[in-house]
């Protein structure tokens, strides 16, 4: 009989169980199942030259059969990793009438009354889920699944359905935004290197890539009301952002701020439509500015506030088009016409350590334009909604990423 080489089989099983450990972080399986991983590829790689130099029996029996056990653990926690299709009951919510708003809350998405009544979760597993939106008809929910690496899904609005649409091996995926029609939705991802705009199917199939600027960061792409083009923000490695618009098949990507003799036109954010598709504001200079929508004929809309303009979260338009809210300095919501007449302060929010101190997440209108729904990050940390002349501030409870459904 020939004489089992224990040597060879502890190292065949010690590469097994490394092998199985990488691709389990690979696969994007559970935070918990990647920590164990990789506890696995360091402690094994270490046991294993360390057996192997080792002349006692002993030690060598022991990582084999050492290696088979912690084999079968990454399997049993890789095992909780969530289907193409999540399970999940119906909620039990039921709107008053009021509109509704999805959030996030202890990492799951939740639905509830605009007036905080009727808090609903639509996820409830421990996969972590963030950025809903809504979409144009109110019926499903795109959301991102904060696993090892981050993926796309959609559900219907009360949680039922829940279908994974990306899969991309060591990949993020992140901020889905509907179209207009809600046929497609676009995306940011850093499968291909860099954040890039991606735009796919409702149902997840033709993924393409929109844009190609190597080593730059793009904020979450906005679709033109007619949905025939995305505009988005590109950041560059020296810092500097600049406003682009492309077709929504990739084709024809133009710049919009480009201007070599103001270089200052360099520094901007967050492209908004306006709701006819005509013009299009966004942030530069800690001011919020229009352009029309093929670039030209820009104006600054404020002179003395402070916009917070490195971040993405604002300007944004209300529904008919009149009015436009940003946030100033961070920590204080605006509303003004759309020429930059009457800027009213809704929010009355203090810089840090003030025990008033709150920083202005993201900012959504209702529907009908009455009111603003936005989070706040601080000693005030929460979801809230005031009404558009600064009046009726409510506190909605814990919270983030509001989107007001349709």
């Amino acid at each position: 009989m020939t004489k089992i080489n224990e040597k060879l089989l502890m190292r065949v099983a010690v590469l097994v169980v490394v092998l199985i450990a990488a691709a389990t972080i690979l696969l994007g399986f559970g935070r918990f199942t990647n920590l164990v991983a990789t506890s696995l590829i360091v402690v094994f790689t270490v046991g294993w030259a360390i057996a192997w130099r080792s002349g006692n029996e002993t030690i060598k029996s022991f990582g084999i059969i050492a290696g088979v056990a912690l084999a079968g653990l990454v399997f049993f926690v890789g095992a909780d990793t969530p289907p193409s299709t999540l399970t999940s009951g119906p909620a039990s919510f039921v709107p008053n009438g009021t509109g509704r708003i999805a959030f996030e809350t202890g990492w799951e998405i939740h639905v509830m009354n605009a007036d905080g009544t009727g808090r609903t979760p639509l996820t409830s597993d421990k996969y972590e889920a963030a950025f809903p939106a809504w979409s144009p008809d109110g019926e499903r929910i795109a959301f991102v699944v904060l696993l090892a690496r981050h993926e796309i899904y959609t559900m219907n609005a009360d949680g039922t359905d829940q279908t994974r649409l990306t899969n991309s091996l060591a990949a993020y995926n992140s901020h889905p935004i509907w179209s207009p029609d809600g046929q497609r939705i676009a995306f940011l991802s850093d499968r291909d290197g860099t954040w890039e705009a991606y735009v796919m199917n409702a149902d997840g199939t033709n993924q393409t890539r929109l844009t190609y600027n190597y080593q730059n960061n793009q904020c979450t792409p906005a679709w033109s009301p007619d949905g025939q083009q995305l505009a988005f923000v590109s950041r560059h490695g020296d810092g500097s952002s600049e406003i682009y618009v492309v077709n929504a098949d990739g084709t024809n990507q133009i710049h919009l701020n480009r201007d070599t003799e103001h270089k200052q036109w360099k520094e901007a954010w967050r492209a908004a439509w306006s709701p006819d598709g005509e013009q299009i504001a966004f942030s530069k200079d800690g001011g919020i500015y229009v352009m029309n929508a093929n670039g030209t004929h820009r104006t600054r809309l404020t002179t003395d506030l402070q916009s917070g303009s490195d971040g993405c979260n604002n300007p944004i338009w209300s529904p008919d088009g009149q009015r436009i809210a940003f946030v100033s300095g961070h920590i204080n919501i605006y509303v003004m016409n759309a020429d930059g007449t009457n800027q009213t302060r809704l929010t009355d929010y203090q810089e840090y350590p003030s025990s008033n101190y709150g920083q202005i997440g993201d900012l959504i209108w209702s529907p009908d334009g009455k009111r603003i729904a936005y989070d706040v990050f601080g000693a005030r940390s929460g979801l809230y909604v005031v009404d558009v002349d600064g009046t009726n501030q409510t506190d909605l409870g814990s919270g983030h990423w509001p989107t007001w459904a349709p």
